[in-house]
């Protein structure tokens, strides 16, 4: 059954409450409620309800674009209580002689079989058997113990390899890879008993990512206690390895959205900063051109201005000329230079507006818009 996180007197479901948290402001959703917006407050930071930030409402009534935190994981029960439950659950594990071994146990021993009848048969076999030997035989057994038990719990066990019984236990979606093994740099010791065989210490260890600090990774062979007895400590550990290395994984998911949820809020802002400044060196060209285009219209008005007073002058000079050509020359210089005047002119030929009027030029990008990347 899900918790009820209580604000004031309502109940609410974690979910329920990170659904009202991110449907309206929190002052308006606390008033909804006849809450206090500290109390509202607190009741998500018990849950774990991560809240719209500064700026959320705003952007969103914009119609920009926003991004929604998403809810953590939730796991209320701790790895003490979890413990407890598996080990309910478990019960005690024994150690079975492998008459009715667990389906993958009953593989390997059947493929042992077929090995050793090729080899009496042929007197040799590419493949020979892998798992002869008190030792091979005890590996067997308890690896078929810890399958019969995950079994029994609703896990699913896994072999990999025959030779090297590469195993693991499925718990959920997550795989506790389990090796049962010589343990390393140990020398055989004799056991007492008819013939004194030889007995090789074994250990069982769990791999994969489980680093959390309460929750063991290997068991070995003690005086006082060899694997056959550990055997339920060791599905113990390995069923609840397994469960916290599942949520570890919900926490890693949930940690990289959020981390991807920010970096496309920083590409996004990265954008807008971009298209600002680009917006920003439009305007300062094109107040640019604009000025440009001013100074070069007043020039030549200007100029326009110059040639008529320099007509008029040499006019003056030219009124004591008496002969005729001189004259018809001159009046036709004076026509074909104000004309070049009225040409230059941006008030002749035209109403004042047109001076007015300016088009805005293409202005080319910047020389490194090619380089930014989103």
């Amino acid at each position: 059954m899900l918790p009820k996180y209580i604000a004031m007197s309502h109940e609410f479901t974690r979910q329920e409450l990170y659904d009202l948290v991110w449907s309206e402001p929190m002052q308006k959703l606390a008033k909804r409620f006849g809450l206090s917006d500290v109390g509202l407050a607190k009741a998500c930071r018990s849950a774990d309800i991560p809240r719209p930030g500064r700026g959320y409402w705003a952007r969103l009534a914009a119609g920009k674009r926003v991004v929604k935190t998403a809810l953590p994981p939730e796991f209320p029960e701790g790895l003490e209580a979890l413990t407890a439950r598996v080990q309910r659950r478990v019960g005690r594990v024994t150690c079975p002689r492998l008459t009715r071994p667990h389906p993958l146990i009953a593989k390997v021993l059947e493929t042992e079989e077929a090995r050793r009848k090729e080899v009496l048969e042929r007197g040799w076999a590419i493949h020979k058997p892998a798992h002869d030997g008190p030792a091979a035989r005890r590996r067997l057994r308890l690896l078929n113990a810890i399958f019969l038990a995950a079994n029994r719990c609703g896990c699913r066990p896994a072999l990999d390899d025959h030779d090297r019984l590469e195993a693991g236990v499925v718990v959920g979606d997550t795989r506790v890879p389990v090796v049962v093994a010589p343990i390393s740099g140990r020398t055989p010791r004799r056991r007492e008993g008819a013939g004194k065989r030889p007995a090789e210490p074994l250990a069982c260890t769990i791999g994969g990512q489980h680093r959390l600090q309460g929750i063991p990774l290997a068991w070995e062979d003690r005086d006082d206690a060899p694997l056959e007895q550990q055997l339920t400590v060791i599905v113990v550990g390995v069923l609840v390895a397994g469960e916290m290395e599942y949520r570890a994984a919900l926490q890693r998911g949930y940690e990289w959205r959020l981390q991807m949820k920010e970096e496309a809020a920083d590409r996004l802002r990265q954008r807008a900063e971009h298209a600002a400044r680009k917006e920003r060196e439009r305007q300062r060209r094109l107040e640019q051109a604009r000025v440009r285009h001013l100074l070069g219209r007043a020039g030549a008005w200007r100029r326009a201005a110059e040639i008529r007073a320099f007509v008029a002058a040499a006019a003056a000079r030219a009124a004591v000329l008496s002969d005729a050509a001189e004259r018809v020359a001159l009046a036709d210089w004076e026509g074909w230079a104000l004309a070049q005047a009225d040409r230059l002119d941006p008030l002749v030929g035209g109403s004042v507006m047109d001076v007015l009027r300016f088009t805005e030029p293409t202005i080319p990008p910047d020389d490194d818009e090619d380089d930014y990347d989103f």
